[in-house]
């Protein structure tokens, strides 16, 4: 993980800050892209460099433990073993618990039924959101 954090870093010229949080069942990698926030150009490499680290991490296995609200629908469509089983188990709960999708719509990638494939994803440029469903609204 630390060698796709370098490399995208020096890719889009931004030094790398790492922190290592290691405990004895896990380790955590926290990237934080630091940037100037007046430039558009440094923000537009900013988000970039995270939407290819997020995916390139998941190509090689690593999940993310947490993450930006930008960034959350993007992590939780990494997590796609057996058809994203872990989103759909989500929504059957938050369908369930929270029926008229009130309660954090989107919050960690969790659309209520309303909500989903309408749009609301914020998944980064071309990328595909979540097929609609037909709902009650």
């Amino acid at each position: 993980v630390i060698d796709i954090a370098i490399r995208v870093h020096r890719e889009y010229g931004f030094d790398l800050f790492p922190t290592f949080c290691i405990a004895p069942r896990e380790m955590h990698l926290i990237v934080n892209i630091v940037y100037d926030r007046s430039s558009q150009d440094e923000k537009r490499r900013a988000i970039a460099a995270i939407r290819k680290m997020i995916d390139e991490c998941a190509e090689a296995g690593y999940g993310e433990y947490r993450t930006h609200i930008l960034l959350a629908d993007q992590v939780m469509h990494t997590y796609s073993w057996n058809g994203k089983s872990l989103l759909r188990f989500h929504e059957q709960i938050k369908d369930a618990l929270d029926p008229k999708g009130i309660l954090a719509p989107g919050r960690n990638g969790i659309w209520p039924r309303k909500y989903r494939g309408q749009g609301w994803e914020l998944l980064g440029k071309g990328r595909e959101t979540s097929t609609p469903e037909k709902s009650k609204l």
